[in-house]
């Protein structure tokens, strides 16, 4: 998406066009996220506070799989989705994510050899 603003603002104004919609693309969003940090790291210790951020964190892990299942609904089955299924599951046993990414680009490679 980035990629994308930066051509638009680009287009439209060159390269201080791209740097500027870059920018206002970018800046809000890591303000939020600079000002969630400083908010949490504030919060102090105890159980309420880590019981509701378990909650946000489940949360979160849920709307992920939501997200990924309507997406996978509309992969046809085949090796690819085969083996993003290896992949997911993998990555649900705790395997090393660099070896899950690196052997699912090689049977990518051996799986799309035309």
């Amino acid at each position: 998406m980035v990629q994308v603003v930066a051509f638009l603002g680009w287009r439209l104004a060159g390269r201080r066009g791209a740097l500027a919609a870059s920018a206002g693309f970018l800046l809000p969003s890591m303000a939020l996220m600079v000002a969630g940090a400083a908010v949490l790291t504030s919060l102090p210790a105890g159980p309420a506070i880590g019981g509701a951020l378990l909650g946000v964190q489940v949360a979160v892990v849920g709307l992920l799989a939501v997200a990924l299942r309507r997406l996978a609904a509309d992969v046809p089955w085949g090796p690819m989705r085969l083996l993003s299924v290896v992949a997911l599951a993998a990555g649900l046993l705790a395997v090393n994510a660099a070896l899950v990414v690196v052997a699912g680009g090689l049977l990518a490679m051996v799986l799309r050899r035309d």
